[in-house]
């Protein structure tokens, strides 16, 4: 009986102590597992994220070295995940810190993402619904199929891979588009534009005041009708070059507007 008591004083001494390692260690953290979960919205605060789309009916949830005066916390509210975190005052919201929000979600889900200034990562989904906005982080997509819109404030946007909608709007970061099938309406003030190999499907914009845009098209400019202005920037269809305004071709409409930055189309 001695011996048995013992052996439990000894076992819970060590399960105290790996219960105050693992709290001392900011990189620990279990995955939780959520159904019936129709859509996932994600206010990260000053930390990146990570979403990963898979044929599953499930969503994972994980994160990785989260410093001390971050919490993360998961709700499941009308069949929306939340995800939320809450920041020390000492902590700023804004500047970003270390660490990140890893999910794995259904790739037909809605999802939702807003940081401050972490980066945001996602890959593999295909939704009616995929909205992210972050102040100075990098936004990355994706291997994906939706009707999307980024906005940023210094942080770049690139998509890659991408069929469906593109709606991306920077104050100041660039933003770059590639192999995407479908339409866009891309706007920064003083970030440049680069697009390659985009296969247009309906009327599609361009916008910047002292940034470049260039834009590559898949098929070439057959079927295209450029409609692009500038205050003093170059202007280029092809083998066309104009200056203020440029009207050239016919078809699927393509405007194009900057202050100083040129404008080049092949």
């Amino acid at each position: 009986m001695t011996r048995f008591l013992h052996r439990s004083a000894a076992l819970a001494v060590l399960a105290a102590l790996f219960i105050a390692a693992a709290a001392a260690d900011p990189s620990a953290s279990p995955t939780r597992t959520y159904g019936g979960v129709s859509a996932t919205d994600v206010e990260a605060g000053p930390l990146s994220v990570v979403i990963q789309g898979r044929d599953t009916d499930i969503v994972t949830t994980s994160e990785r070295d989260i410093p001390r005066g971050v919490a993360v916390s998961c709700d499941v509210e009308a069949g929306t995940l939340k995800v939320s975190v809450a920041v020390d005052p000492s902590v700023s919201a804004t500047t970003g810190v270390p660490g990140s929000i890893v999910l794995t979600v259904p790739r037909y889900e809605f999802v939702t993402v807003e940081n401050g200034a972490g980066d945001i990562s996602i890959d593999n989904l295909s939704t009616e619904k995929l909205a992210v906005t972050t102040t100075s982080g990098a936004i990355t997509i994706t291997n994906t199929n939706a009707a999307l819109t980024a906005t940023s404030s210094s942080g770049s946007e690139t998509f890659k891979e991408i069929l469906g909608v593109v709606r991306a709007q920077s104050d100041s970061g660039d933003i770059e588009l590639d192999d995407e099938a479908g339409l866009a309406a891309l706007s920064t003030r003083g970030g440049s534009i680069r697009v390659r190999g985009i296969a247009l499907q309906g009327a599609t914009s361009f916008a910047t005041t002292t940034g470049s845009i260039s834009v590559s098209f898949q098929y070439g400019l057959a079927g295209l009708r450029f409609e692009l202005s500038s205050t003093t920037g170059n202007l280029s269809v092809g083998t066309v070059a104009g200056t203020q305004s440029l009207d050239v071709g016919s078809g699927i409409v393509v405007t194009g507007t900057s202050t100083t930055g040129s404008q080049s189309y092949q």
